[in-house]
Protein backbone atom coordinates (compact mmCIF):
# COMPACT_ATOMS: atom_id res chain seq x y z
CA UNK A 1 0.00 0.00 0.00
CA UNK A 2 1.31 3.46 -0.92
CA UNK A 3 1.54 6.35 1.49
CA UNK A 4 0.17 9.74 0.46
CA UNK A 5 3.69 11.09 -0.12
CA UNK A 6 4.51 8.15 -2.40
CA UNK A 7 1.29 8.71 -4.36
CA UNK A 8 2.06 12.43 -4.80
CA UNK A 9 5.58 11.73 -6.03
CA UNK A 10 4.65 11.06 -9.71
CA UNK A 11 2.54 14.21 -9.75
CA UNK A 12 5.41 16.34 -8.37
CA UNK A 13 7.76 14.76 -10.89
CA UNK A 14 5.36 15.58 -13.75
CA UNK A 15 5.03 19.17 -12.54
CA UNK A 16 8.81 19.56 -12.25
CA UNK A 17 9.31 18.17 -15.75
CA UNK A 18 6.67 20.53 -17.08
CA UNK A 19 8.35 23.55 -15.51
CA UNK A 20 11.83 22.50 -16.60
CA UNK A 21 10.60 21.76 -20.10
CA UNK A 22 9.25 25.30 -20.47
CA UNK A 23 12.47 27.04 -19.40
CA UNK A 24 14.18 26.88 -22.81
CA UNK A 25 11.10 28.49 -24.36
CA UNK A 26 11.30 31.32 -21.82
CA UNK A 27 14.90 32.05 -22.70
CA UNK A 28 13.97 32.13 -26.37
CA UNK A 29 11.37 34.79 -25.66
CA UNK A 30 14.03 37.04 -24.12
CA UNK A 31 16.51 36.72 -27.00
CA UNK A 32 16.15 39.54 -29.57
CA UNK A 33 15.11 38.53 -33.04
CA UNK A 34 17.16 39.41 -36.10
CA UNK A 35 14.74 42.25 -36.88
CA UNK A 36 15.05 43.59 -33.32
CA UNK A 37 18.85 43.41 -33.48
CA UNK A 38 18.77 45.28 -36.81
CA UNK A 39 16.45 47.95 -35.34
CA UNK A 40 18.73 48.36 -32.30
CA UNK A 41 21.73 48.74 -34.60
CA UNK A 42 19.88 51.34 -36.64
CA UNK A 43 18.93 53.25 -33.48
CA UNK A 44 22.55 53.20 -32.30
CA UNK A 45 23.74 54.44 -35.71
CA UNK A 46 21.16 57.24 -35.53
CA UNK A 47 22.27 58.19 -32.03
CA UNK A 48 25.88 58.41 -33.18
CA UNK A 49 24.85 60.49 -36.19
CA UNK A 50 22.80 62.83 -33.99
CA UNK A 51 25.67 63.27 -31.53
CA UNK A 52 28.14 64.00 -34.29
CA UNK A 53 26.08 66.23 -36.56
CA UNK A 54 22.95 67.50 -34.83
CA UNK A 55 23.62 68.22 -31.16
CA UNK A 56 25.37 71.49 -31.94
CA UNK A 57 21.89 73.00 -32.52
CA UNK A 58 19.40 70.44 -31.19
CA UNK A 59 19.42 68.93 -27.75
CA UNK A 60 18.20 65.57 -26.63
CA UNK A 61 15.70 66.89 -24.13
CA UNK A 62 15.07 70.02 -22.16
CA UNK A 63 13.28 73.32 -22.41
CA UNK A 64 12.44 74.63 -25.84
CA UNK A 65 13.49 78.27 -26.10
CA UNK A 66 11.98 80.53 -28.75
CA UNK A 67 14.16 80.59 -31.83
CA UNK A 68 16.16 77.55 -30.75
CA UNK A 69 16.14 74.23 -32.55
CA UNK A 70 13.62 71.90 -30.88
CA UNK A 71 14.93 69.05 -28.75
CA UNK A 72 14.74 65.58 -30.27
CA UNK A 73 12.17 64.46 -27.70
CA UNK A 74 9.79 67.17 -28.92
CA UNK A 75 10.44 66.26 -32.56
CA UNK A 76 9.68 62.64 -31.72
CA UNK A 77 6.39 63.62 -30.13
CA UNK A 78 5.42 65.97 -32.97
CA UNK A 79 6.08 63.37 -35.66
CA UNK A 80 4.67 60.40 -33.74
CA UNK A 81 2.11 59.58 -36.41
CA UNK A 82 3.99 60.93 -39.44
CA UNK A 83 6.69 59.57 -41.70
CA UNK A 84 9.67 61.06 -39.90
CA UNK A 85 12.12 59.51 -42.36
CA UNK A 86 10.38 61.33 -45.22
CA UNK A 87 10.42 64.63 -43.30
CA UNK A 88 14.10 64.25 -42.50
CA UNK A 89 14.92 63.51 -46.14
CA UNK A 90 13.04 66.64 -47.25
CA UNK A 91 14.87 68.72 -44.63
CA UNK A 92 18.19 67.24 -45.73
CA UNK A 93 17.50 68.26 -49.32
CA UNK A 94 16.01 71.75 -48.94
CA UNK A 95 16.57 72.82 -45.34
CA UNK A 96 14.00 73.83 -42.75
CA UNK A 97 13.51 77.33 -41.36
CA UNK A 98 17.01 78.33 -40.21
CA UNK A 99 18.40 74.82 -40.70
CA UNK A 100 20.47 74.61 -43.88
CA UNK A 101 20.26 71.59 -46.19
CA UNK A 102 22.26 68.74 -44.71
CA UNK A 103 23.28 65.90 -46.96
CA UNK A 104 22.13 62.58 -45.55
CA UNK A 105 22.12 59.21 -47.24
CA UNK A 106 18.96 57.10 -47.18
CA UNK A 107 20.55 54.87 -44.53
CA UNK A 108 21.48 57.90 -42.39
CA UNK A 109 17.96 59.32 -42.72
CA UNK A 110 16.45 55.99 -41.69
CA UNK A 111 18.85 55.62 -38.76
CA UNK A 112 18.22 59.17 -37.52
CA UNK A 113 14.45 58.64 -37.77
CA UNK A 114 14.73 55.34 -35.86
CA UNK A 115 16.74 57.04 -33.12
CA UNK A 116 14.35 59.98 -32.75
CA UNK A 117 11.32 57.67 -32.74
CA UNK A 118 12.97 55.51 -30.07
CA UNK A 119 13.00 58.56 -27.79
CA UNK A 120 9.23 58.79 -28.06
CA UNK A 121 8.91 55.04 -27.45
CA UNK A 122 10.97 55.43 -24.25
CA UNK A 123 8.91 58.41 -23.09
CA UNK A 124 5.65 56.53 -23.67
CA UNK A 125 6.92 53.52 -21.71
CA UNK A 126 8.04 55.66 -18.78
CA UNK A 127 4.92 57.79 -18.39
CA UNK A 128 1.69 56.29 -17.14
CA UNK A 129 -1.17 56.43 -19.62
CA UNK A 130 -3.86 58.84 -18.57
CA UNK A 131 -6.81 60.27 -20.43
CA UNK A 132 -4.90 63.54 -20.79
CA UNK A 133 -1.70 62.14 -22.38
CA UNK A 134 -2.89 59.07 -24.26
CA UNK A 135 -2.47 60.72 -27.66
Amino acid sequence: MQTSSQAARPMRLALAMSVLGSLPACTLLDAPTAAERQRLGEIEAGRSLAKGRCLSCHQLDGPFADGAAPPFTLIAKRYRSHRLDWELQAIAEVGHYRMPPTLLSAAETSALAAYIQSLDDQARQQSPVTRRNWR
